[in-house]
């Protein structure tokens, strides 16, 4: 069951739905992006619509460029912390970036994705 609600924002994100996408979290969710100096920038439910609006129009840009990201099925480790292995990848299948999503779950809701990239 765990899975399932990381399983559902990928989907609703992927396709789009911001809104479907920010009701996966807790109301005290949390994303860390591995963005800016130091240990990455923390956002707030309240602000991950506009975070997901930001990376789809980034991901609209990166598919006219011919790559586009890649996420595999989560892997569970225990009822409540799930990983998500993911690349940047050319059509030609040239991994251009890799990483990992590191989810807390409670209830059924994300409380925590936690980017990590490798530069």
């Amino acid at each position: 069951m765990s899975a399932e609600v990381i399983e559902r924002f990928f989907k609703t994100s992927g396709a789009g739905d911001v809104e479907a996408a920010v009701e996966c979290f807790a109301d005290d969710g949390q994303w860390i992006t591995p963005d800016g100096d130091g240990v990455g920038t923390a956002h707030a439910k309240n602000q991950l619509g506009d975070l997901m609006r930001g990376m789809n129009a980034m991901r609209e840009k990166m598919l006219a460029s011919g790559t586009d990201a890649k996420f595999e099925a989560p892997i569970m480790l225990g009822e409540d912390l799930g990983l998500v292995r993911w690349t940047v990848e050319t059509e030609a299948g040239k991994v251009l970036n890799r990483g990992v999503d590191l989810f807390v779950l409670r209830d059924g809701k994300i409380v925590l994705k936690d980017v990590y990239r490798k530069i």
